[in-house]
């Protein structure tokens, strides 16, 4: 109520004086109300303190020494992470290695331990959601015999996921062959790029009247 009142008073215009004089009274008064309640919280917070049965105490202690079970659980929310990270650790310290385009991370604990270790430097964006090179390579030895649907679902049954990490569809099996000039064996569409059998065994229908000797309208 206090942060409502306080942007109905900022919201006025200047020269509507009355209408200004009386939301800022409405706010002081709610800001009065506000700070006369917080003092309430705190003094009934003081009367009754905190206390933990022996059960409560053993089971803070025994959560304590298996944090792992505390970080997978379902009720454990980002901001206790957050929270759970800060007590533990004081600061960490990031240095680039040139060398392997690698990053070298070093933990200082409130312990006074020091825990380090080596990752990957992380990929530009631009980087990071590209095509995976098996998946072209992939796509590229598929075409030869299968028609993009079918790559797809090839694709996703082996669990292959895109740049986006996402599951793969024939539009996207269609980008990816325009983007790396990728030819198909089996197009989609008719067409009359191929003189014989196409990849899959099928025939298009121009090569089928070629062979018959009739018109593409009949073979419709």
């Amino acid at each position: 109520e206090a942060q409502r009142a306080a942007r109905q008073f900022h919201a006025v215009e200047p020269e509507n004086r009355l209408v200004a004089r009386t939301l800022e009274s409405e706010w002081n008064n709610k800001l009065a109300a506000l700070d006369q309640l917080q003092q309430d919280f705190h003094i009934e917070i003081d009367k009754a303190p905190l206390t933990l049965t022996a059960a409560q105490r053993d089971q803070i202690t025994a959560l304590a020494q298996d944090l792992p079970a505390i970080w997978r659980a379902p009720s454990t929310s980002p901001e206790d992470k957050k929270r759970l990270i800060r007590v533990l650790i004081k600061d960490v310290t990031l240095t680039r290695q040139k060398e392997n385009a690698s990053v070298r991370i070093q933990i200082h604990w409130k312990t006074g331990a020091t825990s380090q270790l080596t990752v990957d430097h992380p990929q530009p964006p631009s980087q990071a959601i590209q095509t995976p090179s098996a998946v072209i390579d992939f796509v590229r030895e598929k075409a030869k015999i299968l028609p993009d649907r079918e790559i797809g679902q090839e694709l996703n049954r082996l669990r292959f996921l895109s740049g986006r990490r996402k599951k793969f569809h024939q539009g996207m099996i269609k980008w990816i062959r325009y983007r790396y000039k990728i030819p198909t064996a089996c197009p989609s569409a008719p067409t009359s790029q191929f003189p014989g059998m196409r990849g899959d065994s099928r025939f298009s229908a121009h090569a089928i009247a070629k062979e018959l000797g009739i018109s593409i309208h009949q073979v419709h």
